[in-house]
């Protein structure tokens, strides 16, 4: 039985999967997309996996999008009796998943069906040939036999794939996804009314003896995400008696954080970092910034830090892997270093802060971009025109 939605030629119903409670970068990504999606006036319906309230229920309830809850778990091959019992938990709710699916399916009869997370896609492996249904990948998954069978069984229904970097393009044809059903569509981040909001807030006095420059790093405090790097580029920087501050904001590994401490004070650098903490509001992180130092060891597969940063008009260096080569345009938008490497992290930094001409110019070029390339708008727009292609294809 295929299901057939609105005939209307603007407005769609679409089903969205989300599988957390909890709001990360993913989820953060598909809540600006659901925003998106609603502002360009289609009827989105969220399916979320939980029990009971969360932080992501609750932004759905502020956008006023319709929520089902639908909690369908995960299996594990792990051997240990906790993954057992979630799979046999799993397996007895299989029943009752399956009526809730089709009852959804029946109802509110989508046009679209959009999942955020590839595995659940085999719980909803029956309906995926009913409409049009795409996976939005958010993350590089690794090369293995179990992804490649994984894509393999779901790519014979899906209408396609969405990547959120030009950098992730090249894992998903490894996984055996074809090429023409790779789409590339950037997350949104900020809405276009955000930045009114940004340009009107207090702006940070020029660094001088008075006002150090501020550098800030913003995210997971964990060895992958490079703050040894940045301690390091620290203490070059303090060797030539620059004078800089360090403003960390995040939360993390206890014992990583009092290692990174602790050299810190062996460098004789520990008054320049400030512990900030978790925060959620970025107006009350990145006005702080003179410019943001994104790190990463590992391959970010979009770089939102990167983007978020822009958006308030700040330089970013950042660590040539992954998909912040998209997110930062080199010697435009900030500049880019080799992972790892401190000396030329230092190099980076110090050439933002005795250019002010050229910092200048890459502040407004950055914000100009994020806004651009990265909103929203932008990013709803090109969804809509896919999903509305892939629907005309039915």
């Amino acid at each position: 039985m295929k299901y057939s939605g609105s005939n209307s030629q603007s407005m769609m119903k679409i089903i969205v999967v989300c599988t957390s409670s909890y709001v990360y970068g993913a989820e953060v990504a598909t809540l600006n997309l659901l925003e998106g999606l609603k502002k360009e006036g289609h009827d989105i319906l969220a399916i979320t996996s939980t029990w009971t309230d969360g932080e992501f229920s609750k932004r759905l309830a502020e956008l006023a999008i319709s929520e089902k809850r639908l909690p369908f778990g995960t299996f594990s091959k792990k051997l240990t009796w906790q993954a057992i019992s979630w799979t046999f938990n799993m397996l007895i709710r299989l029943p009752g998943l399956w009526l809730g699916w089709s009852r959804i399916f029946r109802h509110f009869q989508p046009d679209i069906l959009i999942i955020t997370n590839p595995k659940h896609g085999l719980y909803l492996y029956h309906w995926l040939d009913k409409v049009p249904s795409i996976i939005i990948e958010h993350s590089e998954k690794p090369i293995s036999k179990e992804n490649r069978w994984l894509y393999n069984i779901l790519m014979k229904r899906l209408a396609g794939v969405v990547a959120v970097s030009h950098y992730l393009v090249a894992n998903i044809r490894q996984l055996g996804v074809a090429s023409e059903k790779i789409h590339v569509i950037y997350n949104g981040i900020f809405s276009a009314g955000k930045k009114q909001h940004i340009d009107a807030l207090p702006q940070r006095k020029t660094a001088d003896s008075a006002n150090p420059f501020k550098i800030g790093i913003v995210g997971q405090i964990s060895p992958h995400k490079g703050h040894d790097c940045l301690l390091q580029a620290t203490r070059l920087m303090n060797e030539k008696n620059r004078n800089f501050e360090v403003l960390v904001f995040g939360s993390g590994n206890p014992d990583y954080i009092a290692k990174l401490k602790h050299d810190l004070a062996l460098a004789n650098a520990d008054s320049i970092w400030q512990w900030k903490g978790y925060e959620s509001r970025h107006d009350h992180i990145y006005p702080q910034f003179d410019i943001c130092v994104v790190p990463s060891q590992c391959d970010e597969a979009f770089g939102m830090t990167a983007v978020e940063a822009s958006a308030y008009g700040l330089p970013v260096v950042a660590s040539r892997r992954g998909g912040l080569q998209e997110a930062v345009e080199e010697g435009v938008t900030g500049l880019l270093f080799e992972s790892g490497n401190a000396q030329e992290l230092a190099d980076k930094i110090m050439q933002l802060m005795d250019s002010l001409d050229n910092y200048r110019q890459m502040s407004v070029a950055a914000q100009k971009r994020a806004f651009e390339v990265f909103s929203i708008e932008e990013s709803a727009r090109r969804f809509s025109a896919l999903l509305k292609t892939l629907a005309r294809h039915v």
